[in-house]
């Protein structure tokens, strides 16, 4: 089946500042405050064939949300990151590991999955744990400016270099988490997402055939057509045995 990518756009003037706000605040480090979602565990691939194959007509993956961020004057593109997956049934799953169910455990995806989940909650306590240091920093700063109104008069100035001091340590530790994290965590969910067809697949022992899905060991004529699409009245599209493609 053919990976189709749905993509956001955001415009930004400043190359600098998308690249910035998309590894400060971007999905693969936001993810972390998204809901997570339930789905069912997959057949085993001992069971019924027509079993099999209606589970993954319904659960397979069909469409990743991307965002892309690029300059606006030049059309140089700055960041792109992955939000998440759209299954055949229309859940959207933001969190490769919520859909360790439908995989074998343990299996290539299901160690994927869960990296991706360790970097973006790495990185987002890194991003929040920064953020939450500059704002006391932004406190004490604040404090100095309402004493007598001269923020670096003679009797402010430690309280207000103090103050600088705890913010600006603050926004890099919160800089320094998106740009350490931020990347990795974005390519392992992508790539998390792109293996989860193959893995159900895999798991469910079915193959792709002309008329539909089959069992891997069985000749193509003993192939079980999909089931329709009720929104489209079209057969689902079979499975591939090999990860999306853009």
């Amino acid at each position: 089946a053919r990976l189709n990518t749905r993509i956001r756009v955001w415009y930004r003037r400043k190359m600098d500042s998308a690249r910035f706000t998309s590894l400060l605040i971007g999905p693969a480090l936001l993810a972390g405050c998204m809901a997570h979602v339930t789905v069912p565990r997959a057949p085993s691939r001992d069971a019924p064939l027509a079993e099999r194959v209606r589970f993954y007509s319904a659960w397979r993956p069909v469409v990743m949300n991307s965002t892309i961020h690029y300059q606006r004057d030049t059309g140089t593109v700055t960041a792109q990151s992955t939000d998440a997956v759209t299954l055949a049934n229309g859940t959207v799953v933001a969190h490769p590991e919520d859909l360790i169910p439908l995989v074998d455990d343990p299996s290539p995806y299901a160690d994927g999955a869960r990296r991706a989940s360790q970097l973006s909650s790495r990185g987002l306590i890194s991003v929040l744990g920064g953020v939450g240091v500059a704002v006391a920093g932004a406190v004490v700063l604040g404090a100095a400016a309402t004493r007598d109104g001269s923020l670096f008069s003679e009797d402010n100035r430690s309280l207000a270099t103090t103050g600088l001091g705890i913010a600006a340590g603050g926004a890099l530790v919160a800089t320094i988490g998106a740009l350490i994290f931020g990347p990795p965590a974005n390519q392992a969910r992508r790539e998390a997402f792109l293996s989860l067809d193959a893995a159900m697949s895999w798991r469910m022992n079915l193959c792709s055939d002309p008329r539909g899905l089959r069992d891997c060991q069985l000749a193509p004529s003993a192939a079980t057509p999909s089931p329709s699409d009720p929104a489209q009245g079209q057969p689902v599209a079979p499975s591939a045995q090999a990860p999306w493609t853009q």
